[in-house]
């Protein structure tokens, strides 16, 4: 059995419609990344389904293919597991509320500043 410890580093807006309510993000993660487009539905479901994916990526790369069965197991376990994912469904509330944000905006300056400070959050673990 292989440990491999991880620690998600953060998150970075790459992109965003206001219009479908989807982003498009990375994840950091030690020498990792994912890049992922959501539909901003369910920011609970989100950050949990984003965990395991984390999980999954890790176990595929470090998976060895040998006769033991107990060589194949790698058990996957990142830090503060618990306070990330409250941190990124906190983050991932906030960015639906940024872009309802920009749909609710009826003038020109005030547009422009909201699709700049959706762009430019970033959320650091």
């Amino acid at each position: 059995m292989l440990d491999v410890p991880i620690k998600i580093n953060g998150i970075n807006i790459i992109s965003f419609n206001h219009r479908e309510k989807t982003v498009e993000f990375e994840v950091l993660f030690d020498r990792y990344k994912t890049i992922k487009n959501i539909r901003l539905d369910n920011p609970a479901q989100i950050s949990y389904g984003l965990i395991l994916e984390i999980r999954r990526k890790i176990k595929q790369v470090n998976t060895r293919f040998k006769d033991d069965a107990l060589e194949d197991n790698v058990n996957v376990i990142i830090k503060n597991e618990e306070e990330a994912t409250q941190k990124i469904y906190s983050f991932l509330n906030k960015v639906a509320e940024k872009v309802n944000a920009v749909k609710n905006t009826t003038t020109a300056i005030n547009y422009l500043d909201t699709l700049n400070k959706v762009k430019n959050l970033k959320l650091v673990l």
